[in-house]
C-alpha cells in the first residue's frame, strides 16, 4: 500500500490507496497520516479530499457537486468535523469538512482522524468486508428515511452503523436483538420521538453520550434481560425513564391468555403476567403510556391467587 507507483483497483472498483515517493519521503513527519489516509482509499473507497485533485466523482462518500452539499451529508453535519457548511472548492465541488485526513496532512502533522463521512463509509465497507451483518445508510447517496413508528431490527444483525436513524422523529419503539454487539456514535440522534428501547443483548453495548443525543432519555423506557440491569446502566445505558428487567420473548407455554379488541394478556406457568397490546390509556398495567406495545411485558409476579375463580370473565 505504500510506496507503490501505480494504482491498482480494490473490490470497490476504486483505486487501492497508495504514495509517490514524495510522500513516503514525509517520514518521520508524516508517515502515520499517510499510511491511514491511503487506507481510507483502500477499504473506504474514500477519494482524496484536495483543491487542485482531479478525480472528484458524484459515487465517492466524501464528495459531491450538488448545490446542497448537506443534502446528501444531513445525517452526519455537525457532528465529528462535518461541517454544517460542508468546504467548497472553486471547481464547483465540496467535501464534509476542513480536518479530515482524507484533506489534509503534512511535514510533521500526525492527524490521522477520519471526519464523520468518511469514518462512517470505512465502517460501513469493512463489516462487509468481514462479513458482518449491520443497518444503517451509506453516505455515498442520500435517501430520506422510512416513516416507521416501530422498527424491529433483523436478528443476526451484528452491528447499527453510526447516525444509522439519525433524525427518524417518528421512531418511537426500536427493538434490537442479542445478536448486536455494536452501537456507532450519533445512532439514534435527533429521533425524539423515542419512547421505548427492547434490548435483548445480555452482554450490554457500550454506548456514549453521542448515541442518543437530542432523545429526552427522561421519557424512555429500556427493557432489557432479567438480571442486567446493572450492567447496562455501568456501559452507559444512563438517564432513563426506568431500565426494566424482562424476559424475552413470551415462552410458548402459558397457563392462561385472555384477550380483547385491543390487549392481550397471558399467565405464565411461573404466575407471571404478561401484556401487549393499546396502552394509549395505561391499560396493559407496566407503569407507562407507550401507546402501543408489539413486544410482551411482564406487568405482574404472582397474579394466580388474586383471578376470579371464572377468569374468563376478568377482561
Amino acid at each position: 500500500m505504500i510506496n507503490q507507483q501505480h494504482y491498482h483497483y480494490s473490490p470497490f472498483g476504486v483505486p487501492f490507496g497508495v504514495t509517490s515517493t514524495w510522500n513516503n519521503s514525509l517520514i518521520p513527519g508524516a508517515w502515520h497520516s499517510v499510511f491511514i489516509h491511503e487506507f481510507g482509499h483502500t477499504f473506504g473507497g474514500l477519494t482524496d479530499e484536495h483543491a487542485n485533485h482531479s478525480g472528484f466523482l458524484e459515487i465517492y462518500a466524501n464528495t459531491t457537486r450538488a448545490s446542497d452539499a448537506n443534502v446528501k451529508w444531513m445525517h452526519w453535519a455537525g457532528h465529528r468535523n462535518v461541517s454544517p457548511t460542508p468546504r467548497r472548492f472553486a471547481n464547483g465541488w465540496a467535501v464534509p469538512g476542513y480536518s479530515c485526513v482524507m484533506g489534509t496532512f503534512s511535514v510533521g502533522s500526525q492527524n490521522s482522524d477520519f471526519c464523520g463521512v468518511c469514518a462512517a463509509e470505512l465502517t460501513r465497507r469493512m463489516a462487509f468486508i468481514s462479513g458482518e451483518t449491520f443497518i444503517g445508510r451509506s453516505p455515498r447517496t442520500y435517501y430520506p428515511l422510512p416513516n416507521t413508528p416501530i422498527v424491529a431490527i433483523p436478528e443476526g444483525t451484528a452491528r447499527i452503523l453510526d447516525s444509522a436513524f439519525h433524525g427518524n422523529a417518528s421512531l418511537n419503539t426500536i427493538t434490537i436483538p442479542a445478536s448486536v454487539a455494536v452501537i456507532g456514535d450519533f445512532a439514534f440522534i435527533g429521533a425524539t420521538g423515542l419512547d421505548t428501547i427492547i434490548n435483548h443483548s445480555t452482554i450490554p453495548q457500550q454506548i456514549n453520550y453521542t448515541t442518543f443525543a437530542g432523545v429526552d432519555r427522561a421519557n424512555v423506557y429500556l427493557h432489557v434481560p432479567t438480571g442486567t440491569e446493572q450492567a447496562y446502566i455501568d456501559a452507559g445505558w444512563t438517564g432513563f425513564r426506568r431500565v426494566i428487567g424482562t424476559t424475552p420473548p413470551l415462552p410458548i407455554q402459558h397457563n392462561r391468555v385472555f384477550a380483547s379488541s385491543n390487549g392481550s394478556f397471558a399467565i405464565m406457568p411461573d404466575n407471571s403476567l404478561w401484556s401487549w397490546g393499546d396502552n394509549s390509556w395505561g391499560q396493559l398495567g407496566d407503569g407507562s403510556m407507550v401507546a402501543w406495545r408489539t413486544t410482551p411485558v411482564q406487568v405482574m409476579k404472582d397474579v394466580e391467587q388474586s383471578l376470579p375463580v371464572d377468569s374468563t370473565q376478568w377482561l
